[in-house]
């Protein structure tokens, strides 16, 4: 908790209650690419139905190493829904969407929305039933972003779901040999082929190469377990697949949202990691990672194999 949260409820009629309290961390969402990366974080009171956020930026700190810092975005306050009600402990979970105005200390006034990515409810002393850290994909805030784009991710059907968990298990085991993240890599096998757009589609051929290639279904299973579940053609499945993902301008089915589907959602853990390690490469925190960022974080003269090949000949002055 913040000095300043601790200060503005430091009151021994409310020591009980100041004392039960989530905090979450969050990224910003934003169509702007100035608002890309942003991370926030922020701590729900149930006892007055209120919270706080601060936005955490790397700034330059002694001996020039970059520190983190809070910055107030959004005092403690009551804040509501865009339908007017509150805020309640069951909306602060993973991946779940919080809209907010009027910020202070920003780049602008326009309406806010924060997507959550993690949950910390170690000092939650209220009955609660949930469990802030699952996944929440079927809102309708959630969307999976792929090259700017934003493209709803509609939970599949359980006849598909159950088809498309036994085509990943195979490829896992047949492919893979029990590594799962070989056996995934392997299915992206039939969508090599990058578009104008820099996007990967799924045809309905496509999709019959993969399902064909997984060897669970018609005459390609060869498991007397594939076979007994082999009554529907690769056609029937690859059709009830293809179908289950949306079509886009006749191109075909996105890619990334397909291979969402198959590896789930990152949990909150990666999340993080992966948001460290991009503000450690994003030098001039701008939110977008170019050449510029890495010739200034790192110094790929120093690296063994340009040492050794001597890519970077050394210039004496």
């Amino acid at each position: 908790m913040s000095i300043r949260m601790n200060a503005s409820l430091y009151s021994d009629l409310v020591r009980i209650e100041r004392g039960d309290y989530l905090t979450f961390h969050c990224t910003i969402l934003s169509q702007s690419q100035r608002d890309v990366k942003r991370y926030f974080f922020g701590a729900y009171y149930p006892r007055w139905r209120g919270f706080y956020l601060e936005e955490v930026r790397e700034v330059v700190g002694t001996l020039g190493r970059m520190d983190l810092k809070h910055f107030p975005a959004f005092p403690f306050d009551v804040y509501t829904k865009p339908d007017g009600d509150y805020y309640l402990t069951s909306d602060f979970q993973v991946d779940s969407v919080i809209t907010l105005g009027g910020p202070q200390n920003q780049r602008d006034d326009d309406v806010k929305r924060f997507k959550i990515v993690s949950v910390d409810t170690e000092h939650l002393k209220t009955f609660h039933d949930n469990n802030n850290n699952s996944s929440i994909a079927k809102l309708q805030n959630t969307f999976l972003d792929t090259q700017g784009k934003r493209h709803e991710v509609a939970p599949l059907s359980g006849e598909a779901y159950d088809y498309l968990l036994m085509i990943r298990d195979a490829y896992i085991l047949h492919v893979g040999g029990g590594v799962p993240e070989i056996g995934i890599k392997a299915m992206g096998r039939p969508f090599r082929k990058v578009s104008d757009d820099g996007r990967r589609w799924i045809t309905r051929e496509s999709m019959k190469i993969l399902i064909r290639d997984a060897r669970c279904f018609g005459s390609e299973a060869i498991s007397f377990s594939s076979t007994n579940k082999s009554k529907k053609s690769v056609e029937e499945v690859s059709t009830l697949l293809y179908d289950a993902f949306p079509e886009e301008d006749g191109k075909g089915v996105d890619y990334d949202v397909f291979i969402t589907a198959v590896r789930g959602e990152m949990n909150a853990t990666r999340k993080d990691a992966v948001l460290h390690i991009f503000r450690s490469l994003d030098y001039d925190n701008d939110g977008l990672l170019k050449i510029l960022d890495l010739q200034s974080t790192f110094n790929a003269s120093e690296h063994p194999s340009s040492s050794r090949i001597k890519y970077f000949p050394r210039i004496s002055y």
